[in-house]
């Protein structure tokens, strides 16, 4: 997790939206609602939970804290990997509306993969021509590589 913050950054990544407020107030006591709104954007931020508050920087912490109202409060309380802990983690996938990557994803995902992130085939030269537009790579060794195994190079 990214240690230092600037003020910009704490705001465009860990201010809650009214729902986020409402649904992190739900919670009881003040260290619950700091862990579970810390819990909250660090998932947004990073498609995964945290398991303490050892990697949390006492800004972002202060941060959140600040929109709540709170003062300093010490986060040991909080039930980061417990039975309390595992529930709030459940909550916070559902209100995100996150759901296992079953056969049926993996079909819908293929689908938009094929249908809309790579309507026609991938090709070696556009990819070359591309990344030389971009000047992120030289693109020689791709054509290369390509001309040894394209049927339509005649090289084989």
């Amino acid at each position: 997790m990214k240690q230092v913050w600037t003020a910009d950054e704490l705001g465009e990544c860990w201010t809650l939206n009214h729902d986020e407020i409402a649904f992190v107030e739900s919670r009881r006591g003040t260290s619950n609602r700091l862990g579970f709104a810390l819990q909250l954007k660090h998932y947004q931020l990073y498609a995964r939970f945290l398991n303490g508050n050892r990697e949390v920087p006492v800004d972002v912490t202060e941060y959140l804290a600040d929109q709540f109202g709170y003062g300093a409060t010490p986060l040991e309380a909080y039930d980061w990997t417990g039975r309390s802990g595992r529930r709030h983690r459940q909550e916070i996938l559902q209100f995100l509306s996150v759901r296992a990557f079953d056969d049926e994803a993996e079909a819908c995902m293929r689908a938009w993969l094929i249908n809309d992130v790579l309507p026609e085939a991938p090709n070696v030269f556009r990819l070359a021509d591309l990344c030389q537009q971009q000047s992120k790579i030289d693109p020689s060794n791709l054509k290369k590589q390509q001309s040894k195994t394209d049927p339509r190079s005649g090289l084989n």
